[in-house]
């Protein structure tokens, strides 16, 4: 992707088109980091030449290496699928992730030779969507507070009423308790 093409992929960037395109390969490639293909490989129990051609595209990794990857903290529904978090146990909500793969997809066109200014513009457009979500998110937020105020004086208004009940049933209590002589014919018999 080259010039013209690479900068028709920033401007026409949108974040389910760039879900979709992310390959194995990418996703393997983000996972080994700066780490040589030959470390990482070894570290994992595969040889670097079956690494390079997973991070090629050319097959897919065998389930004990995405095991192994797994056990490291990875996720393998994103790794196999590009779904989700990156790290098992990670809460993204979509636009956080969202947000994630236009920076990747920035990145990316970067490398193929799209001009910054395109990527920065779709950067700044994700960031419009994070802005606007954030306001949905904080309106929605003022609605739970001011429902949560409400609940919380019912609850304080029952636990007052509460307290005002038992206090009648404490002065009612002695009024209706039995007192406790035995009845007469019940003692002469005793005697």
């Amino acid at each position: 992707m080259h010039g013209r093409s690479a900068q028709k992929f920033v401007q026409n960037l949108d974040l389910k088109t760039f879900a979709a395109m992310t390959t194995i390969g990418d996703r393997l490639k983000i996972v080994r980091g700066k780490v040589s293909r030959e470390l990482f490989a070894s570290k994992f129990g595969v040889h670097r030449n079956t690494l390079a051609r997973w991070e090629s595209n050319d097959g897919t990794p065998e389930f004990s290496f995405v095991q192994k990857l797994a056990g490291e903290g990875f996720s393998p529904n994103w790794l196999l699928l590009g779904e989700g978090p990156m790290r098992q146990g990670e809460v993204m909500d979509m636009d956080a992730v969202e947000c994630n793969q236009v920076s990747e997809a920035c990145q990316h066109a970067a490398q193929a030779g799209a001009p910054m200014d395109q990527a920065l513009a779709a950067l700044s457009r994700a960031n419009e969507g994070l802005i606007r979500a954030n306001d949905s998110y904080q309106i929605e937020n003022e609605r739970l507070g001011a429902t949560n105020q409400r609940l919380n004086e019912k609850l304080l208004a029952a636990t007052e009423e509460n307290a005002t009940l038992r206090e009648k049933l404490a002065q009612l209590q002695p009024r209706a308790a039995p007192t406790e002589e035995p009845p007469a014919e019940d003692a002469r018999k005793s005697a």
